[in-house]
């Protein structure tokens, strides 16, 4: 098995993720969708992290810009 960067990896799940949005109409990747689980919990790491403050560099920052360019909802709750 290859291992991939860190970079790399975010980069096929957030490529991922707007191929979902294309199909769905949305960034909401339900818990229940077998055939998404990888992104799905990809989706709701990327939610821990905003919400427990985790992951702040300009790195993570630029990440959080692209999540939200494309529509991502960061509270489930609300919608």
């Amino acid at each position: 098995e290859v291992k991939i960067s860190a970079e790399d990896f975010w980069q096929e799940r957030f490529e991922e993720l707007c191929e979902y949005k294309e199909a769905h109409g949305d960034c909401r990747v339900s818990s229940r969708d077998e055939k998404n689980k990888k992104l799905e919990i990809w989706v709701r790491t990327m939610r821990r992290y905003r919400k427990n403050d985790k992951k702040q560099t300009i790195e993570w920052k630029r990440r959080y810009t692209q999540l939200d360019a494309l529509g991502f909802q960061w509270d489930v709750k609300c919608c």
